[in-house]
């Protein structure tokens, strides 16, 4: 996971616990789908264990429609049409995870 990644990187570079906590209080990681469920072309069990997994791990699962992103932004619409905008420093684009025929 990303998550593990961030604690291996800010454990790395920090100079003690304590500012090792107080950077990884400060980080958030999200992660934005559209579709029903996480890894969906999986069965739906492994889908519902991975999404506790994250939960666990403190990753925020979105379930919005990107429809921009700035280089500071991205904004998202839900089902009913309202759009909210999220602030990012990082973001990792991941796409086309769905089975083509």
């Amino acid at each position: 996971l990303i998550q593990d990644f961030l604690r291996e990187k800010i454990s790395s570079m920090s100079p003690s616990k304590a500012v090792e906590d107080e950077l990884l209080n400060l980080t958030q990681v999200s992660i934005i789908k559209t579709d029903d469920h996480i890894h969906n072309y999986y069965d739906y069990a492994i889908s519902k264990r991975y999404s506790k997994i994250l939960k666990r791990e403190h990753l925020k699962v979105i379930n919005d429609l990107i429809v921009e992103v700035t280089d500071k932004d991205i904004i998202l619409q839900n089902e009913s049409g309202e759009k909210k905008q999220i602030s990012y420093s990082l973001c990792v684009w991941a796409t086309g995870t769905k089975i083509q025929p």
